[in-house]
């Protein structure tokens, strides 16, 4: 069952719906010519256009008595009319309705039209007082009006629609109505009303009498519904009251792009706990092959404007902006990304987005460029300095030479005046390394170590060869391991401190041997004190019958870990085992040779086979011969294994 708070909410919804309708009122000599003009005055297709008949068009006799058709015509859902004729506007259908949560007092509206005099009650809200019928009347009273319909007044109290309906009548006099004017201003921007007071037996304003002034003043467009709904309940008079308003163009915006890496060139050095690293200057942007790189926004077509009279105002669209490529890179099958080809150091040369898979230091690795991590190449036309790091997965050339710095790569390592670790130097490449000279430094190379001017107290490894190839290239001091030879000008010198040159096996496979030996050592000393703790409680458990609660529950610890290490042990000795097994199937031996001497003091070692040099040996090669090494004639280095770099 409908409840009178519903009946007043959904009239309430239906005359807010209403005052958002916009509507036109046309005549024409046929019902369809009505539409189309109708169609065409709202901006709609006919099919959108909703319509009621206010006269019915007929076509006389003889031309006379001829009625042309009216129609009050919308958009959408149909819009409520003000004007009835009799009390059924106040009859609603509804099923439910919203809960209002503000407050306010019920408001009475009485205004003198034409062809009446009609009312209009709004509910209150929350805690508002509502309007009763004694109020309702003295307004009507106060307005002069003396013939009224008590019962149709009382309706409207009752439910509160919130929309105008008759309730009595008047003497009107058309003589003294309310007069309208409409100005059209502000370059046809903003349309205002300005209304008269209407004199003895004169009629309000109503909503169809402005817009039917609004459009014969040529405002077809922005009506303002709630000012012109507000005139209407509470006129104003003698005052500009805007009613309609023009819109303004939006021009569209223009094609932005968004760069995914810092186009600037300013140098930001990293703050690390409080201080400021000048080595991590952060200058560096790497990329991956596929990575986004940038991405544009397009641009936006513009809205165009309208005045009030319904004249299109002029508009401009965003303009495009292009992207424009450099090498490595590329768009988007729909245009509006762009990605990298290649690893590499993106970056903004002369506009143009650009990877560079070959990074060029035009001076030395310092606080000015910072610490280098990159994705491609880099050549250093001058030195690195003591501190600093370059690491690149592609070949790293220095021109200048290497100090107490580090130097990472998959590829080679080329450094044409040679390293100089002062200890703490490490340079390790994937691939070869060539250096003037190695000195007070670390070498790792997964294939050549190959200098010209020798090796000197350093730790040098070589997955391959170890090649020291002119007058001056000798070998001093240090540890020297390659997997398949060793070769200088001279080996070791007068006390300059034990030279270890190893041979027969792989530098990596050799610290693998070193390290699951000494994990199968610990993980041993382990288990041994493990068990022998086990053994203790189990002595203890023996005489005692029943251990304790806490010696209960270590024994299970004992049992279970003893168990994991037992395993442990036996899965490294195994892992051992298998490389020995390796190390033994490998075919070439390996050799140590020299052009010149060999001094005292070194030390050569062929797989596990050691010899300490206890003569001088001039231009000899050191071979295995089973359990022994012994010497041979010389044996040249193959010019075919040594790269020549230009």
């Amino acid at each position: 069952m409908v409840t009178l708070e519903q009946l007043k909410d959904f009239m309430r919804q239906r005359a807010e719906e209403d005052r958002t309708i916009r509507s036109v009122t046309i005549s024409a000599p046929s019902l369809d010519e009505a539409l189309a003009s109708a169609a065409l005055e709202l901006g709609l297709a006919t099919s959108r256009v909703e319509f009621d008949i206010v006269q019915k068009g007929t076509g006389g006799v003889l031309g006379f008595g001829k009625k042309t058709w009216t129609i009050l015509a919308y958009e959408g859902a149909k819009k409520s009319k003000k004007s009835v004729a009799s009390d059924e506007g106040f009859l609603p259908d509804l099923d439910t309705a919203p809960i209002e949560a503000t407050s306010a007092d019920g408001l009475i509206f009485v205004r003198m039209w034409s062809d009446g005099v009609y009312l209009k009650v709004t509910p209150a809200k929350g805690d508002g007082m509502a309007v009763n019928e004694e109020a309702a009347m003295e307004a009507l009273h106060s307005r002069g009006v003396k013939e009224i319909n008590r019962q149709v007044v009382k309706g409207a109290v009752k439910l509160c629609t919130g929309t105008y309906g008759k309730v009595g009548e008047y003497n009107h006099n058309p003589a003294n109505d309310t007069l309208i004017t409409v100005t059209v201003e502000d370059s046809d921007m903003r349309a205002s009303v300005s209304l008269t007071s209407p004199g003895m037996g004169g009629g309000d304003v109503s909503r169809e009498d402005i817009e039917v002034m609004l459009r014969n003043e040529g405002v077809v467009f922005g009506w303002d519904d709630p000012a012109i709904d507000a005139l209407v309940d509470e006129p104003v008079y003698g005052q500009k009251i805007p009613v309609a308003w023009g819109l303004k163009s939006v021009n569209g915006n223009d094609a932005k792009i968004t760069h995914f890496f810092d186009i600037s060139v300013k140098i930001k050095p990293h703050e690390i706990e409080g201080r400021v690293d000048f080595k991590e200057l952060n200058t560096i942007r790497n990329v991956l092959k596929g990575e986004e790189l940038a991405k544009k926004e397009p641009a936006q077509k513009g809205q165009p404007g309208r005045t009030v009279t319904g004249r299109m105002l002029a508009v401009k669209d965003g303009k495009d902006v292009a992207f424009d490529l450099g090498n490595n890179v590329s768009l988007s099958k729909d245009g509006l990304r762009v990605v990298s080809t290649a690893d590499g150091q993106v970056m903004l040369i002369q506009g143009k987005i650009t990877v560079e898979t070959v990074m060029v230091i035009s001076g030395d690795v310092d606080t000015t460029v910072g610490n280098i991590n990159f994705l491609g190449s880099v050549i250093v036309k001058g030195s690195v300095a003591d501190g600093f790091t370059v690491k690149a997965v592609g070949n790293i050339e220095v021109m200048g030479n290497v100090g107490k710095a580090i130097l990472e790569t998959h590829a080679d390592i080329i450094v044409h005046q040679g390293i100089n670790g002062g200890g703490e130097g490490r340079v390790s490449a994937g691939q070869s390394i060539w250096s003037k000279f190695i000195q007070n430094a670390t070498a790792d190379a997964g294939l050549y170590v190959i200098v010209s001017d020798g090796i000197l107290h350093s730790r040098v490894f070589s997955g391959k060869k170890i090649l020291c190839k002119g007058k001056r290239a000798k070998i001093v001091g240090g540890y020297l391991r390659a997997a398949e030879e060793i070769n200088a000008s001279s080996l070791g010198a007068v006390g300059s401190g034990e030279t270890i040159l190893e041979v027969g096996i792989d530098p990596k496979v050799k610290e693998q041997m070193v390290t699951l030996n000494d994990e199968v050592e610990n993980l041993t000393r382990e288990y041994n004190s493990a068990t022998l703790n086990l053994q203790s409680l189990l002595k203890q458990e023996k005489l005692i019958k029943v251990l304790p609660p806490d010696k209960a529950a270590m024994k299970k610890s004992l049992l279970t870990k003893v168990a994991g290490l037992k395993a442990q042990v036996a899965k490294a000795n195994e892992s051992l085992e298998r490389h020995r097994k390796d190390i033994d199937d490998l075919q070439g031996v390996g050799k140590i040779s020299s052009s010149g001497m060999v001094f005292p003091g070194a030390k050569v070692i062929i797989k596990d086979v050691e010899l300490d040099v206890i003569r001088e040996y001039n231009g000899v090669t050191f071979v295995r011969d089973g359990n022994l090494i012994r010497t041979v004639k010389y044996e040249e280095i193959e010019e075919e294994e040594v790269i020549k770099r230009s």
